[in-house]
């Protein structure tokens, strides 16, 4: 019975694996900045991002980019966010950031129609002032 269930287990995982290796590896991005006013080693954006990108890159079929948005001009930014999968926010007010320029509310309502990914880190949740949040 193991032997018969370990047969299964590997069958499974081959299959997988030889179907993985056909497509594509999906794309995670994480979208990163510099330092934004809090005191030092308190809101690391970019060595966190740097760590997230570091610990992921173990993980089969998964190319994992980061983009410093604060670096970064709009059209590359939108650019970005077209080709991923998976979006990671590791920003400082991501709510205000996402609502300040239009391309990018529109890009990530995109994203959220076609069911791709979406992960906020600590401050990229939020804003200082409630009227980007609605959107």
């Amino acid at each position: 019975m193991k032997n018969t269930l370990l047969g299964i287990i590997m069958a499974i995982v081959w299959a997988v694996a030889g179907q993985s290796s056909a497509a594509p590896p999906q794309r995670l991005l994480i979208l990163t900045q510099g330092p934004d006013g809090h005191p030092a080693a308190t809101h690391e954006y970019v060595a966190g991002a740097e760590i997230l990108q570091q610990t992921l890159a173990a993980v089969p079929d998964l190319q994992v980019d980061t983009l410093r948005v604060d670096k970064t001009d709009e059209p590359a930014i939108s650019a970005a966010l077209a080709k991923a999968d998976g979006i990671v926010l590791s920003i400082a007010e991501g709510a205000k950031w996402l609502a300040a320029e239009p391309r990018r509310g529109e890009a990530f309502a995109k994203h959220a129609e076609q069911k791709r990914g979406l992960f906020v880190l600590h401050w990229a949740m939020g804003t200082r002032t409630a009227e980007p949040i609605e959107p």
